[in-house]
């Protein structure tokens, strides 16, 4: 599991949104009175670390592990749930910082071979970014890296689902 701090955010109206492992996953819940069962907006084998609230769109904004486990992706989904709209998808670790309205975003971006480096988007349109910093020396670039790949197996303790990270 990814093991986030707590985290809470007002919903606007007088609820929370927050993070809870009711189901074995963090996963998204509203909250809407105080005293009032939380309702489970994201579900799935994978989970969240982190969210933000965009009140006026009504819209959460969040990082998972959704598409595989070594990965750090930024997703959206409406305050009541549906659909999860993709905003970055290159496999790596996204740290997101938004435009206070959410229609755009800078990215810290690394990966297994690559280190951080400073994008720009769109937050609709689905991995669209714009290079903003190159870091790497050129002697880095020319280095012949070891490639990197992930292995899923159970534990042969309590058969818990493991990942290898392999180079």
């Amino acid at each position: 599991q990814i093991r986030p701090d707590w985290q809470t955010e007002w919903d606007g109206q007088g609820g929370l949104f927050a993070l809870l492992d009711d189901d074995g996953y963090n996963h998204l819940y509203h909250i809407r009175a105080p005293g009032a069962h939380p309702t489970q907006i994201t579900s799935g084998n994978w989970e969240i670390d982190r969210f933000e609230v965009d009140t006026a769109s009504r819209q959460l904004f969040f990082r998972a592990n959704r598409d595989g486990f070594a990965r750090r992706d930024w997703y959206s989904v409406p305050f009541e749930g549906g659909p999860i709209h993709a905003i970055t998808k290159r496999a790596g670790t996204h740290d997101l910082l938004f435009t206070p309205a959410h229609e755009g975003f800078a990215d810290r971006f690394s990966d297994d071979s690559n280190p951080p480096d400073l994008f720009a988007g769109a937050t609709q349109e689905s991995g669209a970014r714009i290079r903003i910093t190159n870091s790497p020396l050129a002697a880095f670039r020319n280095h012949a890296w070891a490639e990197v790949r992930y292995v899923d197996y159970r534990s042969h303790v309590d058969g818990a689902a493991l990942t290898a990270r392999v180079m």
